[in-house]
């Protein structure tokens, strides 16, 4: 038998609230591996054809690999995979902290979620046993608030993984949120919206086996020397944070700005982690579960409009997204849509782009006059985040203008018109990363 595996999977029917607990295959492990592999092979498996992803015919699968949990750097993660709501393809997305590492302890390898419950329900999963639980006391609430509520039900020593307003409200672009980090992409937590699946606890205690702890740890020496070696993971991650990409980007030409009408921003210093570090508005760093880099910050705003706002982060790509390319060169304003997304379950990539998307329509004259006015009593406009917490909220809550926004560029762009199509960057549907494509090849 392989080791370094939880050995099991969990198959778990929402619409009976039942679940079957399957032994992982030695041929999966050997053919798939893990994480993603596992996540494609489970989908393809279990998924029906040419069903819509916010039906409940999608199949939601949480997956993990053989290095989660183990002292490997950067492994502690969780995959998140199912039919996206943006693309309606198989779509993949990532998150890190320690909910990972407590699903393999709990000796799975996956969990794969389908159907869809009546009412809000939440899954709870103590080392090998599985049980629902009722999440009407928690549907409605924050991705923070539902955490604590659940801690101080189940304890401490569990850890959640939960969508907020936004995954509830079917927004296409809903992440999925566990401790302060996101398995933000593709929509995920719309389709654990559209299952009425609340959260997920975990609690693990078993130890992960190694098959030869000797030579597993001259390996994991080898990748420490050579992580502190590097001047990238050694010196420039754990001072200034990923956001220090804002920096080498833009000197490189190749930084998203203006909804990609140009890649370069005159005010990408103002956002980067090097600004944030000297300006002292990193308040504490942090680094992930079993990780050397620390490329994590606290940052905190102490100043301004949103003053006492504070985040775990901001990450290069939220930096991106609503910094250069929404031309807006507020950091504060930065850190309060990342903290705000955190809270409502919302993937801040896209959301930043759907904001820069709807700016340069609203500049081109290519919006109704409605909508117009309604940008502009928020102030969507280039430069301008001054009202980026009223509008993230409309979005979660799909209210007035938020429920168009609330579908993403794509479909924004469809029903715009070819002149909104041919300025909507999306790949497949869904919004580009801060990563362009013509300098980055």
């Amino acid at each position: 038998m392989h080791t370094a595996y939880g050995n099991k999977i969990a198959i778990i029917n929402l619409d009976t609230l039942t679940f079957q607990i399957e032994n992982t295959s030695e041929e999966l492990k050997k053919d798939f591996l893990g994480g993603n592999g596992f996540g494609a092979r489970l989908l393809y498996e279990h998924m029906p054809s040419r069903k819509d992803p916010l039906s409940s015919d999608n199949v939601l699968i949480f997956a993990v690999g053989p290095a989660t949990g183990t002292l490997v750097p950067s492994s502690s993660r969780y995959g998140v995979f199912a039919k996206s709501p943006l693309s309606g393809l198989f779509y993949e997305s990532y998150c890190g902290g320690t909910w990972g590492e407590q699903l393999k302890r709990a000796g799975f390898d996956a969990l794969v979620l389908k159907g869809a419950s009546k009412e809000p329900v939440s899954l709870v999963i103590d080392d090998g046993k599985i049980s629902f639980k009722s999440a009407s006391d928690l549907w409605g609430l924050n991705t923070f608030d539902s955490q604590r509520k659940m801690l101080a039900d189940l304890g401490r020593d569990y850890t959640i993984a939960t969508i907020g307003p936004a995954g509830e409200n079917l927004v296409r672009y809903a992440a999925i949120i566990s401790e302060t980090r996101a398995a933000g992409r593709g929509g995920m937590g719309a389709v654990m919206g559209s299952k009425k699946l609340k959260a997920i606890a975990v609690r693990g205690t078993s130890d992960i086996s190694i098959a030869d702890s000797k030579l597993f740890m001259d390996y994991i020496l080898e990748l420490q020397t050579k992580i502190k070696k590097h001047p990238g993971t050694g010196r420039n991650l754990p001072n200034l944070g990923t956001a220090s990409g804002a920096r080498a980007f833009n000197n490189l030409g190749i930084l998203g700005s203006y909804n990609w009408q140009k890649e370069t921003f005159s005010g990408a210093l103002k956002i980067s982690g090097d600004y944030m570090r000297e300006k002292r508005i990193y308040n504490k760093t942090k680094a992930c579960l079993n990780c050397s880099i620390r490329c994590s910050k606290i940052a905190k705003v102490r100043t301004g409009r949103f003053i006492n706002y504070a985040t775990d982060g901001p990450e290069y790509e939220t930096v991106f997204s609503f910094g250069s390319l929404c031309g807006n060169d507020d950091i504060s304003s930065i850190i309060a849509a990342d903290r705000i997304c955190d809270e409502l379950g919302l993937d801040t990539i896209t959301a930043g782009a759907v904001l820069a998307f709807a700016m340069e329509c609203n500049e081109k004259g290519l919006i109704s006059s409605k909508l117009a006015n309604e940008f502009e009593r928020l102030g969507i406009k280039f430069g301008d985040l001054k009202n980026v917490n009223e509008v993230l909220e409309l979005i979660a809550y799909r209210k007035g203008i938020g429920d168009f926004l609330a579908e993403g560029s794509y479909r924004m762009a469809q029903e715009l018109g070819n002149d909104a199509i041919k300025i909507c960057l999306t790949a497949k549907g869904v919004e580009m990363p801060g990563h362009t494509a013509r300098g980055l090849k």
